[in-house]
Order: C-alpha cells, then structure tokens, then sequence
C-alpha cells in the first residue's frame, strides 16, 4: 500500500507540474530558487592595476577609467553566463530617458556583484556612428574572465561579445 501511495504521488506531482510549468510565478520562482542557490567559484586573482593594463592593450587610451577596488576575484566566463541565464534585468521593460541603457547597466551591474563577489564587472560608455553618420552613446556592462580577456555584456538581452571595431571606448568603471 504504501508504495502504490508513493507512485501516486509522483505521478500526482508530475502533473501537477505539466500544468504549472509555463505559469509566470512559477517560472519566477523556479529563477529565485537558482539564485539563491548558485554558488561561483573565484579561479584567481588580479590587482587593481591589471584591469587597467588589459583596458589599455585592448583599447588604448580610453580618456577616463575607475577602478574601485586594488584587488579582483577571477571567474570563468561561463560563470557570467549562468547568471546571465538567470538574472531578471533584461526582462525589464524601457522606458525612454527613464529606464533606458545606462538604468540596465547600473542593475545589472548591482545584481552581478551581489552573486558573483568581487568580480571585475562594471560599465563602459562607448560612442559609435549610425547609418546616418550621428554619433551613439551606448552605455553597457563589461568584465574580465579567468583567461584576462575583456568582454562586453549588453544588459537589455544578456549578450556577451568583444568590442565591434567601429566602437570608441570613452569610460569604463570596474
């Protein structure tokens, strides 16, 4: 008897979930529950200065760089992945001149650094031209990974890439 209550059951829970599973409070539960449970791995460590020196070999002389701290933890990339998967940032909704790049850049840079610990992540502002040649401010996230490779993250849909050649690095603050 008391098997066949065990069977029951699971066969009761499973489709409980076949119905709940694309329900919004159960998704976001299901995302609450993963962040509170990831747990991320340092893999090294850095010095203040060697985000500097990566910025500049990759860049060059970018007029104006904040480092906060004089030490970083490293982390893989595929850490920042995983969390990208999981933040709620980019499923925010804009709103012109209210919610707009530079508001999804200063939370998503507030929610990484409250789950990945003293991480090299933060901000960059960068400029490039459109189609018709007017010149775009930008403003996105951007981190080192274990390897010392600068990478940008754009915090509206979770993007990570390398800087387009056309792109002009004017500030970044780690």
């Amino acid at each position: 008897m008391f098997i066949q209550g065990c069977i029951f059951g699971a066969f009761t829970l499973f489709f409980i979930y076949l119905f709940i599973k694309d329900h919004p409070w159960f998704k976001y539960l299901v995302t609450a529950w993963k962040k509170l449970n990831a747990k991320y791995t340092s893999v090294g460590t850095i010095g203040g200065n060697t985000p500097i020196n990566i910025m500049r070999a990759d860049f060059g002389n970018i007029p104006e760089i904040i480092v906060s701290d004089d030490d970083y933890f490293l982390y893989r990339k595929f850490s920042y992945e995983d969390f990208l998967e999981i933040d709620q940032v980019d499923k925010r909704k804009p709103l012109q001149d209210i919610f707009d790049c530079d508001d999804y850049a200063a939370v998503l840079m507030g929610e990484v650094k409250d789950h990945i610990i003293g991480a090299p992540f933060g901000i960059a502002l960068v400029q490039y031209s459109d189609i018709k040649g007017n010149t775009v401010s930008h403003m996105l996230n951007c981190f080192i990974d274990e390897n010392k490779e600068f990478w940008f993250v754009e915090p509206q849909n979770d993007k990570i890439f390398k800087k387009p050649t056309d792109w002009v690095v004017c500030f970044i603050r780690i």
